[in-house]
C-alpha cells in the first residue's frame, strides 16, 4: 500500500456554507486523478467545517474624562482609538471606535462639557446585538487670564540708532489668574 497526494475539489457544503450561521457543514470533496491512479468505487474525502457560536458584547469600559486646555483643537484631545468590552463569555476584546463630534458639537474655544458617542468596530466573531457604545466625556478648561506682564528693564541706545537695531525683546514673561507664569513670544 502506498499513499499520494490528489488534488481535491469541494463542494459548496451541506448545507451550503454560511460563514455567518453557527453549526457544522459538511463538505464533500471530488479527487483529481493523475496518470496511474483510478478511482472505481469513486472515492471522495469529506471534511467538516464547524462554524461557531458568534460571541456578544456585553458591557464596554468606562472611560476617564479627558480635560484638555482652552483652544485644543478636535484631532489634539486624543480621544482613544481602542476600547476594550467584554464579551458573553467574561472574556475581553480591545475594538477600534469611531467617535462622533461630540454633543454639543466640540468647540475648543468654548470652555464646558463635551460628550462624545463612539460607536464599535467589529471583528469576526463578535457580535452587538444590544448596539452597545463608548462614551467619554471631554472638557474645555476656563481660558487662562493675563493679569500681569513682568517689568522690561530700558534698553539705551546711541542717538541716531534704527528701530530693527534696538534689540527689543522677543518674549515676555506674564502671570496668568492661577498664578503661574508664561514666556510670551512675539
Amino acid at each position: 500500500a502506498s499513499t499520494e497526494d490528489l488534488a481535491v475539489t469541494w463542494n459548496t457544503g451541506t448545507p451550503v456554507y454560511d460563514g455567518n450561521t453557527s453549526g457544522t457543514y459538511v463538505f464533500e470533496g471530488t479527487l483529481t486523478l493523475i496518470d496511474g491512479i483510478l478511482n472505481p468505487n469513486e472515492l471522495k474525502a469529506y471534511v467538516n467545517v464547524i462554524v461557531s457560536e458568534p460571541l456578544n458584547i456585553v458591557s464596554v469600559a468606562n472611560i476617564a474624562d479627558i480635560t484638555v486646555p482652552y483652544g485644543t483643537a478636535l484631532a489634539a484631545i486624543g480621544l482613544p482609538t481602542n476600547v476594550t468590552v467584554t464579551l458573553d463569555d467574561a472574556s475581553t476584546e480591545d475594538l477600534a471606535v469611531t467617535w462622533n463630534t461630540g454633543t454639543p458639537v466640540y468647540d475648543g474655544n468654548t470652555s464646558g462639557t463635551y460628550a462624545f458617542e463612539g460607536t464599535l468596530t467589529l471583528v469576526s466573531g463578535i457580535l452587538n446585538p444590544n448596539e452597545l457604545k463608548a462614551y467619554v466625556n471631554v472638557i474645555v478648561s476656563e481660558p487662562l487670564n493675563i493679569v500681569s506682564v513682568a517689568n522690561i528693564a530700558d534698553i539705551t541706545v546711541p542717538y541716531g540708532t534704527a528701530l530693527d537695531a534696538i534689540g527689543l525683546p522677543t518674549n515676555v514673561t506674564v502671570t496668568l489668574d492661577d498664578a503661574s507664569t508664561c514666556l510670551l513670544y512675539t
